[in-house]
């Protein structure tokens, strides 16, 4: 499970970077096109999308087998306690409709 939050605090981090580069070079590239500038390459967008593309692929594919597993742990460890709000909800729902 740590694994798993590691990953996607990784992976959100490094696409929040790969957004704000690209606004930053986007708002660069329009500066300089209105200067009438040469353009900078960005070799930093690219190595952070580099980045981030991969971590992106390999996170969605290790969750679609994992995740579903580990709510299916989850929900036969604390089967009873969920049976039981649930028909304490539904009980409190009748007798506050009633």
């Amino acid at each position: 499970m740590f694994r798993v939050l590691v990953s996607m605090a990784l992976l959100i981090l490094s696409l929040y970077a790969v957004f704000a580069a690209w606004a930053e070079t986007s708002r660069a590239l329009v500066t300089q096109q209105q200067t009438a500038g040469a353009a900078a390459p960005a070799y930093g967008l690219w190595l952070l999308a580099v980045i981030a593309v991969p971590l992106t692929f390999s996170l969605i594919g290790s969750m679609v087998y994992s995740v579903p597993a580990m709510i299916a742990d989850w929900y036969e460890d604390n089967r009873a306690w969920l049976t039981t709000l649930g028909l304490g909800a539904f009980v409190l729902l009748v007798f506050y409709w009633l």
